[in-house]
């Protein structure tokens, strides 16, 4: 290993690193080294709040603008054509028609790519009352009010290779919180339960019961409790369809899971929503 100088030395030694220092001649440099691709990188989230920065915040509310937006499918990731058998350039879209009384809400803590693998501790703030999702349901003649207020919270320490469990949550009667960690139980107050940089599943409960269900649009088949419907929008106009016409949204959904290996499950009662 080559170095310029022994500041260069001191500075490597000082550090309780391993490090590796290559002494690049120009032109072994200019024909191995690629300053435009050193200089593209995606930076890790901890590096957001090095130097005693604060962690971001990140609103619930923005988790759940973020779920139901427009997302453009790449290339490795087209959209199955269950007419055509073709795979294809497609955007896809979550719309929510109706809401189940209990709502789970899953915090996607974990991220990947094709370089590394890490947890995000970020803070998302949420609301333990008067969580209103009215504005995310698009059935204008919706008859409940999609008001919920928060019952429990499931709570994950650690990182990808392990971690522990633990739960807060709500007595329904004298509606005192509650912190179980193992055998322990403890009292918490709602504010320990909103600042917890741990949370990983939200339990929602309606503040309202849920009155009669509403109609459903007759041309799409969609399953009970909290419905997601897909909408999916072709980028060429060459998609045929059967002559009994086109594929509901579902239809159009499960075909691509299916084709992905993809088990339907019953009974859809969550959100899993990114930070």
């Amino acid at each position: 290993m080559f170095l310029w100088s022994k500041t260069r030395l001191y500075a490597i030694d000082a550090c309780d690193r391993t490090h590796v220092a290559v002494d690049w001649s120009k032109a072994a440099k200019d024909r191995f080294y690629d300053d435009k691709a050193a200089e593209s990188f995606e930076e890790h989230l901890s590096m957001k709040y090095r130097g005693g920065q604060k962690k971001p915040v990140i609103q619930l509310h923005d988790c759940l603008k973020l779920f139901m937006k427009e997302e453009q499918l790449s290339e490795q990731d087209p959209w199955y054509c269950p007419d055509c058998k073709l795979h294809k350039q497609a955007t896809k879209k979550f719309d929510l028609w109706s809401l189940p009384d209990v709502l789970i809400i899953h915090l996607k803590r974990f991220h990947y790519n094709s370089m590394y693998r890490n947890k995000i501790d970020a803070l998302v703030e949420f609301p333990t009352q008067g969580l209103d999702l009215s504005n995310y349901i698009i059935n204008e003649e919706s008859p409940v009010k999609n008001e919920y207020d928060l019952i429990a919270v499931t709570n994950h320490f650690g990182g990808l290779g392990g971690g522990h469990y633990t739960a807060y949550a709500k007595n329904k009667d004298d509606k005192t919180w509650y912190c179980f960690d193992d055998s322990s139980v403890s009292g918490a107050s709602p504010e320990s339960v909103a600042s917890n940089t741990s949370a990983y599943v939200l339990v929602y409960q309606r503040t309202q019961p849920a009155g009669p269900a509403a109609p459903r649009p007759a041309t799409e088949t969609l399953r009970s409790g909290m419905i997601p419907i897909p909408v999916v929008h072709i980028q060429n106009n060459d998609i045929s369809t059967h002559s009994g016409g086109p594929s509901s949204p579902k239809d159009l959904y499960m075909a691509n899971k299916q084709e992905n290996g993809e088990e339907e499950a019953d009974g859809m009662d969550g959100i899993t929503v990114l930070i």
